[in-house]
């Protein structure tokens, strides 16, 4: 049995690549943003104000196959118990956290490629949304 290599992982789902199983995200957008108010001002342009960053929100993709030697299912209902019970958990990338806080999942859509004998999903495609859980 050869070693794997961890690539990150979001709460308890590790990404990894090893002989056995490969589990890694891809298409990764961060997002930054702020709030600017704008008022309004007779003939002329308007005055701008920034008020304050927003939250970063982020997205990717994961690719969970029995055929990668991972069990769909299983990291598919951790995902899922973290958005319905709105958990915010660390989002790291080789040894480095994504943002300064927490995240919530803000959005989990599945698509299921293929079944197996069982009539278990062998291959789901996730898009996984993400926002920022800013320390109060």
């Amino acid at each position: 049995m050869s070693t794997g290599r961890t690539i990150g992982c979001f709460g308890d789902v590790v990404f990894s690549v090893s002989a056995e199983a490969v589990k890694t995200i891809r298409s990764l957008s961060v997002s930054h943003s702020a709030s600017i108010q704008s008022h309004k001002r007779r003939l002329q342009k308007p005055l701008h104000e920034f008020i304050a960053p927003d939250a970063d929100t982020a997205s990717f993709s994961l690719r969970l196959s029995q055929f990668l030697g991972v069990t769909p299912k299983d990291d598919y209902e951790k995902l899922k118990s973290y958005l319905l019970q709105g958990i915010p958990k660390p989002f790291v990338l080789g040894e480095s956290r994504v943002g300064d806080n927490m995240w919530y999942i803000s959005k989990l859509k599945n698509i299921t490629d293929r079944f197996n004998i069982n009539g278990n999903a062998a291959d789901i495609d996730l898009s996984v949304s993400l926002t920022e859980c800013p320390k109060e």
